[in-house]
């Protein structure tokens, strides 16, 4: 039976091969965000409860307070603090098109933090978000900008790390810029899942089993 669905093409791109850009990824642009071997708590696109998940948990040894690096030149563009969600967490825009996301964090490095300090009480709450202009926090590869932790909805000390397309918003998986991760386990595609958006088009459903894969 056909039905009308509607894709999100560049979904479907994150999700198997990390953005819809065919073109090579930099595979040394960025350094890595932590100054101690990669270690992964959790991976790119793996199946969360009610989402995908759209970046990197980098295990911190079960403790907070390693130093966080700016994985490259840049501006820091979004603060955000929270009881939930991504707790404490820093956007940094770099001039080759994307944006790195640094998430659980236990604190902000000055003067970051007392600039954060300050905003809380100016607006009298705890959560609060900013967005610096472009040359109110400027980065270079390297700096620290942070302090890794377990705050917002974390069960454990680690950082959160994303790489995001600035232009389209959409998560890329920061594995295909050459981060040094030892991975020697193939992904196996079970589901995919097509979202739905306002284009239009059409598809063929199948409710069978194929090769392993369940084509929903």
């Amino acid at each position: 039976m056909l039905k009308p669905l509607y894709f999100l093409v560049p979904l479907a791109a994150v999700i198997l091969f990390g953005s819809a850009n065919p073109d090579p990824y930099p595979d040394d642009y960025f350094q890595s965000p932590l100054g101690i071997d990669l270690h992964l708590a959790g991976s790119f696109a793996e199946m969360r409860s009610n989402h995908f998940h759209s970046g990197l948990d980098i295990k911190t040894n079960g403790t907070p307070g390693y130093r966080v690096y700016s994985a490259a030149d840049g501006w820091i563009s979004r603060i955000a603090v929270s009881p939930s969600g991504f707790g404490n967490a820093l956007y940094v825009t770099h001039p080759n098109g994307y944006m790195t996301v640094y998430a659980h964090l236990d604190r902000f490095e000055e003067p970051i933090a007392s600039f954060v300090e300050d905003l809380q009480y100016r607006q009298e709450r705890f959560d609060v978000q900013y967005f610096p202009e472009r040359d109110e926090f400027p980065v270079a590869a390297g700096d620290v900008i942070a302090y890794s932790g377990n705050s917002g909805s974390s069960s454990g000390p680690h950082l959160h790390f994303e790489v995001r397309d600035v232009r389209s918003g959409w998560p890329v998986n920061p594995l295909l810029f050459d981060f040094n991760v030892v991975d020697t386990t193939p992904p196996r595609i079970f589901r995919l899942k097509v979202y739905a958006d306002e284009s239009g088009g059409r598809v063929k459903l199948h409710d069978r089993q194929s090769g392993g894969v369940r084509v929903l």
